[in-house]
């Protein structure tokens, strides 16, 4: 079956899923409607910053965790598999979906803050940082035997992405081991402004095992379903 075809399906299919999901609707809109609070607070672009980072990161996860585990649980993603739907397939028809739903949410946060510098590099580092965030969310579901187990992974998994970065802006003994987190490398490269190749070096690293480990679980998970 032709590889566009099939992650168009899913793609249609996935977003079918989340407009009947109120919990996940919810979640997109969680961010950006905390950001609208915020501006009523002050209005400090760093502060917003760090809302479209944990937005990246937080949203991701939660949502391609819930979606691959409730497939998981409800025998779907084992009929996927039964029809040769490879992982590549998968995640780029499951993730697409909800990758645009999280760009746009962290969009949206970017206009409320009203900031327009470097808005090129600010949202490509934040597009990174929602494909990353998605194959940990993948892998999270994929592991999860149980949808209703999933939170008690997704939800400190994302915390401690989103948050070690920000503790590490205060601390150099800290940043020195987070820096090697793409959490980390996105949060910088929006604060400075700037991207150097060593950071690009650590996000290939960061891609490359992520997505070896997902295609793994994967493909494991797959020859246990035949």
């Amino acid at each position: 079956m032709n590889t566009i075809l099939v992650c168009k399906e899913i793609f249609i299919k996935q977003k079918t899923d989340i407009m009947r999901n109120k919990q996940q609707l919810i979640i997109l809109c969680i961010f950006p409607i905390m950001s609208i609070l915020y501006t009523f607070i002050e209005h400090e672009s760093a502060s917003f910053y760090l809302f479209m980072l944990m937005c990246s990161i937080m949203v991701p996860i939660t949502s391609m965790s819930s979606t691959v585990s409730e497939e998981n649980d409800k025998g779907t993603l084992r009929s996927l598999i039964y029809a040769g739907i490879h992982s590549h397939e998968y995640f780029i028809g499951v993730g697409l979906c909800i990758g645009l739903l999280s760009f746009i949410s962290v969009c949206v946060i970017g206009i409320i803050s009203g900031e327009d510098t470097d808005t090129g590099l600010v949202l490509s580092a934040m597009g990174i940082s929602i494909i990353l965030s998605l194959l940990i969310g993948a892998i999270i579901g994929v592991i999860t035997k149980r949808q209703v187990n999933v939170s008690a992974i997704s939800a400190p998994s994302s915390l401690i992405l989103g948050m070690l970065p920000v503790v590490g802006l205060n601390s150099s003994s800290l940043h020195n081991v987070t820096k090697f987190l793409y959490s980390q490398v996105i949060l910088d490269i929006t604060l400075n402004k700037q991207i150097h190749s060593d950071q690009l070096v650590i996000l290939f690293i960061n891609a490359i095992v992520l997505f070896v480990f997902f295609v793994l679980l994967y493909n494991k998970y797959n020859r246990g379903a035949r």
